[in-house]
């Protein structure tokens, strides 16, 4: 369903998918009854709700990302991360959180260590840094690397720049001889003249190779351009967001299935799918566009056997998610 350049396989998807979007919603007035007033809390009979755990005082802002290793829980927030002992679910409790502000912490796990996304302009990469514009050439955004083995004293190691930020970040481990190093595909988005360090049209990711044995080595070994043809172009600009298609200039968030050597993107105007089997230089297979359904390509999900993906839409944005009579 994702063959490159053959719309009309492509068309009979999406034309599938609007059939059975168009079903479900034909269920919705019989449902109403159903739908939980706001405020209210419902589960259904195979969930049991077992605790709340509030924010930590240090950390009240947004909360964006969460990563899973053992009986750990690693929460990324607009101002840091905290990290949480769950091996008794129903006793979460607090084990440390680090103030270091860049919004959005988008945060991955490997090993010992901690990656964290930083798409928010800031004065330098120091976790006391303050917000600048991204249209002075010494502000900072990218990704922030943290040594993790110590679980009450997570210490900051390392920071990479990345052009545009890093809005979401992917991890590719790699394999066989190059098994000691990990790679983290940086996306984002939003270019303009005026930033020095994020110049139009930006429709590439940031590579960024990891040695696990000396993170503080990690570096940008490639900035792959994945739209040579300027990626989906958008609605004309009269017409205001979210009522329109974005215009792809980068991705918003990354899927890898490294199993299988394939990821997906949601890259603001399209999906994309990838081979990453050389993961230093990740290929664009195939694309997809939806211009009547999607205003904001979001992110992307693969079934187990990696033989379908399923694509998000954020009309609105995150912060103003919004829907339309459409």
């Amino acid at each position: 369903m994702f063959t490159p350049l053959r719309k009309g396989l492509t068309g009979r998807f999406l034309v599938a998918s609007g059939v059975i979007v168009a079903m479900a919603l034909s269920t919705g007035p019989a449902q109403a009854a159903d739908i939980p007033a706001p405020g209210q809390i419902v589960m259904s009979s195979n969930i049991q709700h077992v605790l709340n755990v509030p924010k930590p005082a240090e950390l009240t802002n947004i909360h964006t990302d969460m990563a899973f290793q053992g009986n750990y829980a690693f929460v990324g927030n607009y101002n840091g991360f905290s990290i949480y002992d769950i091996k008794k679910p129903e006793k979460t409790s607090l084990v440390s959180s680090v103030i270091c502000p860049g919004s959005q912490m988008d945060v991955i796990v490997s090993g010992n260590l901690l990656f964290g996304a930083v798409d928010s302009s800031r004065n330098d990469d120091s976790c006391s840094s303050v917000g600048q514009a991204a249209s002075v050439k010494e502000s900072w955004e990218g990704v922030r690397i943290f040594d993790i083995s110590d679980k009450k004293n997570p210490k900051y190691i390392k920071s990479v720049e990345t052009n545009c930020g890093a809005h979401t970040i992917t991890m590719v481990p790699g394999k066989g001889r190059d098994r000691r190093n990990v790679y983290l595909y940086a996306s984002s988005y939003s270019p303009s003249a005026s930033f020095p360090d994020c110049q139009p049209p930006h429709d590439k990711i940031s590579v960024i190779k990891v040695p696990l044995q000396n993170p503080a080595e990690a570096a940008v070994v490639n900035t792959p351009v994945l739209f040579p043809d300027g990626g989906n172009p958008g609605d004309p600009s009269t017409v205001v967001y979210p009522f329109r298609t974005s215009a792809t200039t980068g991705c918003h968030d990354i899927t890898a299935y490294p199993e299988k050597n394939i990821a997906a993107g949601a890259c603001m105007g399209e999906g994309v799918l990838f081979d990453i089997s050389d993961p230093v230089n990740p290929k664009v297979t195939a694309t997809v566009r939806d211009d009547e359904n999607f205003a904001f390509w979001h992110s992307a999900t693969f079934n187990n056997e990696g033989t379908k993906v399923i694509f998000t839409d954020e009309l609105g944005g995150g912060g103003a998610a919004t829907c339309n009579e459409a």
